[in-house]
């Protein structure tokens, strides 16, 4: 059985914690939004809203534990900034970082978003390097991937950061605010020693 996850990761900048409260709702429904590619009016049209957040973050944790029930399980450290003049005290939430797992044929797998005006500072490299380090020395994980659109560039450099390669591409199904039926395609990174996914197709 793989050790729990940490609380609480610490970096020079930040302080992430594997927690939320109603009150960081608002906040997780813009993120999410933000990752999603939705409009205000198409996020209103189809009845994107906190609850649907709520509902969204429930199901990952259902589905990540019923792929790996003796992996490392879920976990969503909310990204906050340390309070000025109080290191050990988290302040805003300005991203998050996920660790979870889609189904039984896929490793873990690192999500992260950042709300936009903290892009830039290297804030998504401090935080995520952060959490793959902590999956790696303290929890044993051997295989880490993350998927991510072709389009975002700043989170296939961070990949690139963090020392995951790219490597092939996978389908994604059902993603809100798609057109084309809810298929997208995703670019694959994985750790170097990792070999090429086998499934070609998973949900959002």
């Amino acid at each position: 059985m793989t050790p729990p996850f940490a609380n609480y990761i610490d970096t020079p900048r930040l302080i992430l914690t594997n927690d939320s409260t109603p009150a960081d709702l608002p906040f997780l429904f813009d993120l999410l939004k933000g990752m999603l590619g939705l409009s205000d009016a198409k996020s209103q049209s189809q009845s994107y809203n906190t609850d649907t957040v709520v509902e969204f973050l429930r199901e990952k944790e259902k589905k990540s534990k019923e792929a790996q029930p003796h992996g490392p399980g879920y976990a969503h450290y909310i990204v906050r900034l340390r309070q000025e003049g109080n290191d050990d005290s988290p302040g805003i939430a300005i991203g998050s970082v996920a660790v979870f797992c889609r189904q039984a044929d896929m490793p873990t797998e690192l999500g992260y978003g950042l709300l936009g005006p903290y892009h830039g500072k290297g804030y998504g490299t401090e935080a995520v390097s952060a959490v793959l380090r902590h999956l790696r020395q303290d929890l044993g994980v051997a295989e880490v991937c993350a998927l991510i659109r072709p389009t975002n560039v700043r989170s296939r450099r961070l990949a690139g950061k963090l020392g995951l390669e790219e490597n092939g591409s996978i389908k994604m199904l059902g993603q809100p605010g798609l057109s084309s039926g809810g298929v997208a395609e995703y670019c694959v990174f994985l750790l170097p020693h990792m070999e090429r996914l086998t499934a070609d197709t998973t949900w959002y």
